[in-house]
């Protein structure tokens, strides 16, 4: 009974999976996310920093993800949609130090939680004919990760990465009356590791 009312319930939902992709590589992506058991990459500075034992070469990686958005709205107060496209780079460096030794940096971005809807016909909930509108929400991301990893013998390794990250976020509904209401967050930002 359940299982039929979720299938009767559900509906197609379009959403990024937020901050995962942090630090995933175009690599990555085209192989399914696959970040956990991967070859000897700077890459592997988020998910197995012990593969970076492996390297046999300083590598460098860089590559920026276009993300595209589309909000489609369908509210009593109109409006009308956005597409965005957002950059989103990365760029790590990981090299061999020594016989079992091996160091990596990691510097990654993550700007794909945006969204804008424009021209909000405020009239319709009392405002003066013609008032028009906005609502948005911004949201970025950076993680700075450094690791090292030690080879044991040709079959085993050990890693350890910190992943330090920062994030700022703005959000803003019907800005006329964001003074009043309480409705625009800006500049909110957070860090941890």
């Amino acid at each position: 009974l359940c299982l039929i009312a979720l299938i009767l319930l559900s509906s197609a939902t379009h959403a990024a999976n937020g901050t995962r992709e942090t630090g995933t590589s175009v690599r990555e992506i085209s192989q399914g996310g696959a970040y956990i058991a991967v070859e000897p990459a700077p890459a592997a500075l988020n998910g197995n920093p012990a593969a970076l034992a492996f390297l046999e070469e300083p590598q460098l990686e860089f590559d920026i993800r276009a993300v595209m958005t589309k909000v489609q709205y369908r509210g009593a107060l109109g409006g009308r949609e956005s597409e965005r496209m957002l950059l989103a780079p990365n760029l790590s460096y990981a090299e061999p130090s020594g016989e079992r030794w091996a160091w990596g940096l990691g510097v990654c971005s993550l700007s794909n939680m945006s969204f804008e809807v424009r021209d909000f016909d405020l009239s319709r909930i009392g405002a003066p004919a013609g008032t028009l509108d906005s609502a948005s929400s911004k949201v970025q991301f950076l993680a700075l990760t450094p690791g090292v990893a030690y080879r044991i013998n040709d079959d085993t390794s050990i890693g350890l990465s910190l992943n330090w990250s920062s994030g700022t976020t703005s959000d803003q509904a019907y800005s006329t009356f964001a003074a009043t209401n309480g409705q625009e967050l800006s500049g909110l930002t957070g860090e941890g590791y």
